[in-house]
């Protein structure tokens, strides 16, 4: 955290290690967030995205850092679902949150960003580290491996839909907690499928959803299959999972 005069007010000072820039592969953690900040503050997505209000570099000892002065942000996601039994986010919470997590997936897909790391610990769309451009990527191998998409895994080309799987992987993560009891229905402990035999059931998606049930469940099977397709040509844009009956209510009074 840093303070401004003479007004008081508090900033959040992120310090970019010296191999980040002027290394053999730059990062894109200031040109991607300039780009946000700059391009177009009347889209819907803009005001969940964080704002980056000026940068400037330091010589160390170490070398030259770049450093990002940004908005202080609350609690992580993470955080926020321990104020809830058993650590579950209530549903209408859970729309919301992936309301604007679309919007803000959807303003940085149109300017050719992709966030690529849409985990838990974020709120707002933050941490634009690993970010890349949608023409140039900053590395083949991107998202923590549990919610990596398939494209990825296989070594395919990638592109912005990646973020759109990612978001599936977390909404049904955080909805029902990381549930492990879950995980062990279909894994054993080395992490193999249980009886993985030619004539075994399937496992169907609304088999690892617990916590919802009626209409509720039902609506947020649909939004999932439309992120999660493995073909991610069939996969919804951020701007069309917006219009889903799972989002037609984001309220939260």
């Amino acid at each position: 955290m840093a303070r401004s005069t003479p007004f008081i007010w508090e900033k959040a000072l992120k310090v970019l290690s010296a191999e980040c820039y002027g290394a053999e592969n730059d990062i894109f953690e200031l040109e991607i967030p300039k780009r946000l900040h700059d391009s177009n503050p009347a889209h819907p997505g803009y005001r969940y995205t964080p704002r980056l209000l000026d940068s400037f570099e330091h010589i160390g000892p170490n070398g030259r850092h770049v450093c990002l002065v940004l908005e202080p942000m609350g609690e992580s996601f993470t955080a926020f679902g321990t104020w809830f039994p058993n650590c579950q986010v209530p549903n209408r919470l859970m729309k919301r949150f992936a309301e604007e997590l679309l919007l803000a997936l959807d303003y940085a897909h149109e300017y050719h960003i992709i966030h690529t790391d849409s985990m838990t610990l974020n709120i707002t769309l933050c941490d634009w580290g690993s970010a890349s451009w949608t023409d140039n990527h900053l590395t083949p191998l991107i998202q923590p491996v549990l919610l990596r998409a398939p494209e990825v895994i296989l070594g395919a080309p990638w592109g912005p839909s990646t973020d759109i799987w990612n978001l599936g992987a977390i909404l049904l993560e955080i909805l029902d907690a990381g549930d492990r009891t879950l995980v062990a229905k279909f894994f054993d402990e080395d992490g193999k499928i249980r009886d993985p035999l030619p004539g075994r059931p399937k496992a169907f998606l609304e088999d690892w959803i617990e916590s919802l049930s009626g209409s509720d469940k039902e609506e947020f099977v649909l939004f999932l299959k439309s992120t999660m397709r493995i073909n991610p040509d069939e996969r919804k844009t951020a701007k069309q999972l917006l219009d889903e009956v799972w989002l037609e209510d984001t309220s939260i009074d």
